[in-house]
């Protein structure tokens, strides 16, 4: 920061001193690790959804052109450390089987957009 008079993720989370890790709604498989291919970008996550008493184990899978972000403020997420560009996996509660063209906007602005999220 001294030295640029930026941080290295404009207005990203680890780029804001004291903001608390973000609430994705994401629980990762115990065992396992998130991954990217590289050639590809193919980002590769298993989680656990539904009741911590009976999770159904899922294999979460999506595209990007970043590095996976690491350390522990980050579950499923990728970035451009020089944009703050990101893409990222979160997990909301069931909206009773309607898909995302169902969803009202609002649904994306409070569930991605929240002060506890990403």
């Amino acid at each position: 920061f001294l030295k640029t008079g930026q941080v290295s993720m404009p207005m990203g989370v680890s780029g804001q001193a004291g903001k608390a890790k973000p609430i994705t709604g994401i629980v990762l498989r115990e065992g396992s690790e998130v991954s990217r291919d590289d050639r590809s970008g193919s980002v590769l996550a298993e989680i656990l959804l539904g009741k911590s008493a009976d999770p159904t184990p899922v294999l979460a899978t999506f595209t990007s052109p970043w590095p996976l972000a690491k350390g522990g403020l980050f579950d499923v997420e990728c970035r451009d450390a020089s944009t703050g560009d990101g893409a990222f996996l979160t997990v909301s509660k069931s909206k009773g089987g309607k898909t995302i063209d169902d969803l009202p906007k609002s649904f994306f602005v409070d569930s991605l957009f929240s002060s506890t999220g990403r």
